[in-house]
């Protein structure tokens, strides 16, 4: 739900550390405010017979603000990482593979990452020098393929670097290696790595604003060694890229696109045919960013885009792309990461801004949608950059860096989802006592849902994740400390950011106690 409050002119509020905390104030200091005003009015007011009900309706009016801010802060308790930061962007993952959420990020030339110890953040410096004054931009995933979380880090600079680091024994050491040596002023890239040469090992598409060119950096070997290689010339200010499989063929796309112009085209992988045909999708001008995800579950990827000329936020449907309205008048609109906030098994799409964050609700088949709006903090931005489970309650949180225009500083906060957390089915007692044992999923090809049952014999921490055939994982079904029994838990077929997978086979594995049992299934469309 959408609150609006009317501007009132409050000289301070208290700084807390919690950010719920500042909400309270605000609350009550609005509440005064507008309590007083009523009082002021009632004292001074000729007519007593006007000024009763004004000053009644101004009571009122307090008391309801200060309600409604309570519910809103009890809603989604807000918990600040850090603060004080240079920091225009950051990221999540488990480094340390401790089954919980880390934060990724840096401080002025430092770059650093933030432990998660039960919700209390250890900072960790990972490497210093890199350029103070350019903004950076972070995407985490396994280069290497060794079964931990590395990450990339990109300079939007001239002359920016784009590197990566090796994650060493659960994060105690990194390691840092060139993927291109100096870009002019590279764009932003966000879901952009993917197998584009189907050789089993992650490549990369970059789009180069200074020069407008959209380049992909073959990965010759576990991330150790690049090629450079040229899909297209999209022209200046060549902005942003993300890879999805556009026309269904089991390849990945690349999607690009220019700021000012606005214009937006997909290159069709035809490798390792090298040329890449292009394809219209829209013009947007102020296009800042844009993510694929079937919103409309007909199994195939939609896009996802906002502007920041005309604030707004919209999606196009596949293939027409015919472009549709999420949200509208939201001042510096920023498109946020597309996730399964609600834990109903469809996308939803977060977003920031200058007038706050928010997440925008998708009510079935994208037909209609719920914005719900955090205002700001005032003469601040609000850039989401993950929706994952933070406290490890088995929902999406949103995470958010909050940049202070006026300090010319940062904190990072995350909001804590109340939605509570996934339920996995605890099958009836009786039958033969639990040992441990993962069954068959059924039904066997599916679509679009499938049920794997699995029993546990110890109380312990119990996993169970989706892998393609090239042992990537795509999906986490169970994460969480079980008692001995026999469970049930659905998979829809969508990956850990909401995306519909493509059809083919995949392996599932069920680990607790260090007993580890994997079968395979088979999605079909």
């Amino acid at each position: 739900m959408n609150y609006f409050y009317p501007r009132f002119e409050i000289e301070s509020v208290p700084q807390f550390y919690s950010s719920e905390r500042r909400w309270l104030m605000t609350r009550l200091f609005l509440f005064l405010e507008i309590a007083g005003k009523g009082l002021s009015l009632w004292r001074n007011a000729p007519d007593l017979r006007v000024a009763k009900p004004a000053a009644r309706f101004a009571l009122i009016l307090g008391i309801l603000l200060w309600c409604l801010g309570n519910l809103q802060a009890q809603q989604w308790p807000v918990e600040v990482i850090a603060a004080d930061l240079h920091a225009p962007m950051a990221a999540t993952g488990d480094f340390d593979r401790d089954r919980d959420t880390d934060v990724l990020s840096r401080d002025a030339d430092s770059l650093i990452w933030y432990e998660n110890h039960s919700g209390n953040w250890v900072r960790h410096t990972i490497d210093i020098g890199f350029p103070a004054q350019a903004p950076g931009s972070y995407m985490v995933l396994d280069v290497d393929n060794d079964g931990d979380l590395d990450f990339t880090v990109l300079a939007l600079t001239f002359g920016g670097e784009f590197s990566w680091y090796e994650n060493r024994d659960l994060a105690a050491e990194w390691r840092k290696h060139t993927i291109a040596a100096s870009l002019n002023f590279p764009g932003r890239a966000r879901s952009s790595f993917g197998d584009l040469d189907g050789d089993g090992d992650l490549d990369v598409a970059l789009p180069v604003f200074g020069d407008g060119r959209l380049l992909w950096f073959e990965n010759l070997g576990s991330g150790m060694a690049w090629q450079e290689r040229e899909v297209a010339f999209i022209g200046s200010e060549a902005l942003w890229t993300t890879l999805a499989d556009i026309d269904g063929d089991g390849d990945p796309d690349i999607v690009g696109a220019r700021y000012t112009e606005g214009s937006i085209q997909w290159y069709e992988n035809q490798l390792p045919n090298p040329s890449w045909p292009a394809h219209v999708i829209a013009h947007l001008p102020g296009t800042s960013l844009g993510e694929c995800a079937d919103l409309d579950g007909d199994g195939d990827k939609d896009l996802i885009t906002a502007s920041n000329m005309s604030n707004t936020l919209v999606w196009l449907e596949n293939p027409t792309w015919i472009q549709n309205t999420i949200l509208s008048e939201h001042s510096g609109v920023w498109l946020g990461p597309v996730g399964d906030v609600d834990g109903d098994s469809d996308p939803d799409v977060s977003f920031g801004g200058f007038t706050g964050l928010g997440w925008s609700e998708n009510q079935g088949a994208a037909t209609s949608w719920h914005n719900q709006l955090f205002p700001g903090a005032g003469n601040s931005d609000m850039l989401p950059f993950s929706v994952a489970d933070m406290d490890g309650d088995g929902d999406a949180d949103l995470s958010v860096v909050v940049i202070r225009f006026q300090a010319n500083r940062s904190e990072i906060r995350w909001y804590a989802n109340p939605s509570g957390p996934v339920s996995i089915e605890e099958d009836p007692p009786g039958g033969a006592p639990a040992g441990f044992h993962l069954a068959q999923n059924y039904p066997n090809p599916f679509n679009p849902v499938t049920n794997v049952k699995f029993s546990i014999g110890n109380s312990g921490w119990v996993t169970l994740k989706i892998y393609t055939l090239r042992g990537t994982e795509v999906k986490t079904l169970v994460d969480a400390r079980l008692s001995p029994g026999q469970y049930t838990v659905q998979w829809d077929g969508t990956d850990q950011a909401g995306h519909r997978l493509p059809s083919g086979m995949y392996f599932y594995r069920l680990i607790n106690a260090g007993e580890v049992q994997t079968r395979k299934m088979v999605l079909m469309k």
